[in-house]
């Protein structure tokens, strides 16, 4: 890792040096060992409505997690890898349900399944890593915990399902995805661009505007109190809350660096990135600020929110630009508040957000330059993003022409095609059968990532030719 700096220059050379900005940068409340503290319970309603989740957990169960369990990941302190966990499924299977069993009764999580090792790692395509947001942590946890962990995470999602608990905006709840979130914003797009008057002498197109929210550190700044008083007020069973009180409570890492590694830390905020749970619990903790959003009313203006876990956007769709922006304003004031009101130490980076005016193809007036007036927004043309915006994987262009993504499609399965003919090489490459495998699992994947959203079939336009010969 190189030397890392901070806004103000100052220079961390150091690997001690270098623990102590990275934690200072990704966890503000950090807490020495001995003055770890234990979430505060919520206050629960008597008179809430309760959702009963169904704990139970036999050998079968067990088994099967182990089976699914992916090959070659890291694994935590434990140094246990999960083929080991394969290997030796028969024998551990009785134990492990007897110790998962007991956890369940007392609510409780393990404190041995709670030391991550935090790998910090590059975030790709970064100009420079010289500082600590160049970097991600990604936290490594015990094997065996994370068998406990995916049992926890699965049982509230047949709730979730069963009772609508998450806002509709929010495709990374179970049984949504990012290609029907994709595809929803597109039908919005279009079904607006197709709007007219009741005069038919003239049409109104329809102006569409999307901000793309950043949140910085969003996993690791979370008010982990906040995310139970959600679960509460969702209606979940005391017993899962007071589970997922002790699985927030008395948290450590151990950060490791290419050639070093930190002593233990206490970590008082925050879920860790790498756990099965995380995603769930990041979701509950948006759930609020998703309905806030959902609800928000601009005299003249439609407002749209799409949410994946931590990727957020707002669409705004009226008859001018400006007063999408103005529109936009009023959002943020919203989501400003909501930060202020829950005491949350996750902080939206406004100069990192995007924003992209769509164009129906019809409309022959100029590019609208137009910001919101919002800190960090107002006057930064940066915003734009060239008029490329990625969402969700799909690279988006103002006309919805995705000429822009075709491109990115082109220049990653290129790197993938150079990939292949090194390994595949004719003595001591791969086999036919190899080749055929790393195709399909690793080049396939690039072209058919949510084509049904972003390829619209018309019998007088066909794909590039130069994508046709990639695919065949």
């Amino acid at each position: 890792m190189p030397a890392l700096k901070d806004a103000s220059g100052v220079s961390y050379t150091s690997n001690e040096e270098k623990y102590r900005h990275l934690i200072e940068t990704f966890w503000k409340t950090t807490s020495k060992t001995k003055n770890m503290t234990t979430v505060p319970f919520p206050k629960i309603n008597s008179e809430r409505e309760v959702f009963e989740m169904d704990m139970s957990l036999g050998e079968t169960d067990v088994k099967r997690f182990i089976n699914e369990l992916r090959r070659k990941k890291a694994p935590g302190l434990d140094t246990v890898p999960g083929e080991a966990l394969k290997l030796a499924r028969d024998t551990l299977v009785p134990y492990l349900t007897i110790l998962f069993g007991a956890c369940i009764k007392l609510s409780y999580f393990p404190a041995c399944f709670k030391t991550a090792l935090v790998c910090i790692i590059p975030k790709p395509e970064k100009e420079s890593y010289a500082s600590a947001k160049s970097w991600r942590p990604i936290a490594l946890l015990a094997s065996v915990g994370k068998l406990f962990e995916k049992f926890l995470a699965n049982r509230p999602k047949l709730v979730v399902l069963a009772h609508l608990l998450l806002p509709a905006s929010q495709y990374g709840a179970p049984g949504k995805s990012t290609t029907e979130c994709i595809k929803i914003l597109m039908n919005i797009i279009h079904r607006n661009w197709s709007r007219k008057k009741k005069r038919l002498v003239l049409a109104q197109l329809q102006k569409l505007t999307k901000l793309g929210l950043d949140m910085a550190s969003a996993f690791d700044r979370i008010n982990r109190a906040l995310i139970l008083k959600v679960l509460a007020d969702k209606g979940l069973p005391e017993y899962f809350i007071r589970m997922m009180q002790s699985f927030l409570s008395n948290r450590y890492i151990i950060l490791k660096l290419p050639d070093s590694t930190s002593d233990l830390n206490g970590v008082n905020v925050g879920i860790p990135q790498g756990s099965l749970l995380s995603p769930l619990l990041f979701i509950f903790f948006m759930a609020p600020l998703l309905e806030l959003l959902e609800a928000q009313k601009v005299d003249g203006v439609v407002i749209y929110v799409f949410s994946y876990v931590d990727d957020t956007y707002v669409v705004v769709s009226s008859q001018s630009y400006r007063k999408n922006c103005d529109a936009l304003e009023q959002v943020h004031r919203t989501i400003a508040q909501w930060a202020k009101e829950t005491e949350t130490e996750t902080e939206f980076s406004p100069q990192k957000y995007s924003i992209m005016h769509f164009k129906d193809p019809r409309d022959k007036s100029p590019d609208c330059q137009s910001l919101p007036d919002i800190p960090g927004v107002a006057g930064n043309l940066a915003c734009f993003k060239e008029q490329k915006v990625k969402m969700l994987g799909v690279t988006l262009d103002p006309k919805l022409g995705f000429k822009a993504h075709v491109d990115d499609i082109q220049k990653r399965v290129n790197k993938k095609l150079r990939h292949l003919k090194f390994i595949a090489r004719r003595k001591v490459g791969l086999t036919v059968q190899g080749a055929r495998e790393f195709y399909m699992g690793s080049i396939l994947p690039i072209f058919a990532y949510a084509c049904e959203a972003w390829y619209l079939y018309s019998p007088k336009e066909t794909l590039p030719q130069s994508l046709k010969e990639q695919v065949n």
